[in-house]
């Protein structure tokens, strides 16, 4: 359980047991302005507790048998006094909104049903933005709203939505420290946030904190924290962005709409921090990966078209235009890889490698002639060189002929120099290995 909600659910209880004691007081005083007689009686079993203490003492000559006889007959006046005055015989006894635990909050050692209650209240209250209509859940999910037939080459709307609602039901019901990540995209209107409402309440029915927000209110809230100069706003921002980051349900709505910021990009950085995360970014025409902390890592992708359309099959960068492949296995990349990996040129006085995709991760090593394979140090790798296929066809005013302003990348990460140990080698190679075990090899001759 989320300890803020927890305590403000314990505050209400205790709200509630206060609010009995103070309904037995007055309980109390009615009867004793009424009935004189149930106030001597009181005193009288008082009396007999403190004469069963001195018996257990043996301070005191009579026995319990004797006592308790005496309380039962006292009991049994005080109930028949209060119902020939129109009373309930009980009017006296303690008050409990849980009989359970007597408001104690605990039972066998457990938080009580009552406290429970209490807490998933205070939930839905906290997912008031979410739960605006009152009844998402799987089981009013509306499936006649789609479409059941089928076009050309694929399944209809309803099976896809069918299939989509089982997916969502099973994983609120099986959530777990260990539950994967869910994005939910699609037009307007199409089930997403009632279906991310239906989850909610699912999942905070197991007692598991769960949060909603947009990613505008999101970012806001880190904003706030450490921008306002508001002491109230600062608090109130910083209690929000406790309650986001410690949760074990986030829900974002809106994600994408929010303005990109350098700040805005570095709270959401601080929110996925922890987590191993893998940010795929397009419309790009180069290809590379940015580290941005131990467990986030952004991979751009070069785009389908290239460098604009522009008559070669490659990017600004040298990189094949095309395509990535991802396989997943749970919540890890078992494999990544694209339509090619490495190229080499001969250059100047040495060798210049261009290995597509290439991050800190892998290992590039190359082999001249028979001599065993040597990795390459990180010093070969340059920061600022052009790809020679790109360079002789994008660079200067008018190339290429199709778009003459797309220009040649000149900051390249993945560009490798090697200069050949012989002047007379007769062939390199170069052998590029990513972390999941694809090995790429290119090799030059000397002619």
């Amino acid at each position: 359980m989320e300890g803020r909600l927890l305590a403000r659910a314990r505050a209400k209880q205790e709200t509630l047991r206060a609010e009995n004691r103070a309904e037995e007081d007055r309980r109390r005083r009615e009867i004793a302005a009424k009935i004189p007689e149930i106030g001597r009686i009181d005193t009288a079993l008082c009396a007999n507790l403190s004469e069963m203490v001195r018996i257990a003492m043996r301070q005191s000559a009579r026995t319990a048998q004797e006592l308790e006889k005496e309380s039962l007959a006292l009991q049994e006046k005080r109930s028949a006094l209060l119902v020939q005055n129109g009373y309930p015989k009980d009017y006296l006894d303690p008050i409990y909104s849980c009989p359970r635990c007597r408001d104690t909050g605990w039972t066998d050692g457990k938080i009580c049903e009552c406290v429970q209650k209490l807490y998933r209240a205070e939930q839905t209250r906290e997912l008031a933005p979410l739960l605006k209509q009152g009844d998402e859940t799987f089981e009013n999910f509306r499936l006649d709203y789609y479409s059941p037939v089928a076009p050309a080459s694929g399944v209809s709307p309803r099976a896809q939505m069918e299939r989509v609602l089982r997916l969502c039901r099973a994983y609120a019901e099986s959530f777990g420290a260990q539950s994967p990540n869910l994005l939910f995209t699609g037009e307007p209107g199409l089930g997403k946030t009632f279906l991310s409402a239906a989850i909610a309440r699912v999942v905070a029915a197991k007692g598991c904190g769960v949060a909603y927000d947009t990613a505008s209110g999101l970012l806001a809230s880190f904003e706030r924290e450490k921008f306002s100069r508001d002491t109230d706003e600062v608090s109130d921002a910083a209690s929000r962005v406790r309650q986001l980051m410690s949760c074990d349900l986030l829900i974002l709505d809106d994600l994408g709409t929010e303005m990109p910021t350098a700040f805005t990009q570095s709270a959401l950085y601080a929110l996925l921090d922890g987590y191993n995360v893998r940010i795929l970014s397009g419309h790009s025409h180069n290809n590379y990966t940015t580290t941005i902390s131990e467990t986030i890592e952004e991979n751009t992708l070069g785009a389908v078209m290239g460098a604009y359309w522009n008559g070669e099959e490659l990017c600004n960068d040298g990189s094949p235009r095309g395509y990535a492949v991802y396989e997943i296995e749970g919540n890890r990349i078992a494999n990544w890889y694209g339509p090619g990996q490495a190229v080499s040129e001969q250059y100047r006085d040495g060798l210049i490698f261009n290995i597509f995709n290439w991050h800190s991760t892998w290992t590039v090593e190359v082999r001249e002639d028979d001599a065993a394979w040597t990795t390459l140090p990180s010093g070969s790798n340059l920061k600022y060189e052009m790809d020679r296929r790109a360079y002789d066809f994008m660079y200067g005013d008018t190339k290429p002929e199709h778009r003459p302003t797309a220009e040649p990348e000149t900051n390249n990460d993945h560009m490798f120099y090697y200069e050949p140990s012989s002047a007379t080698w007769s062939e390199v190679t170069v052998k590029a290995s990513d972390p999941y075990g694809n090995v790429y090899t290119e090799s030059i001759r000397n002619e």
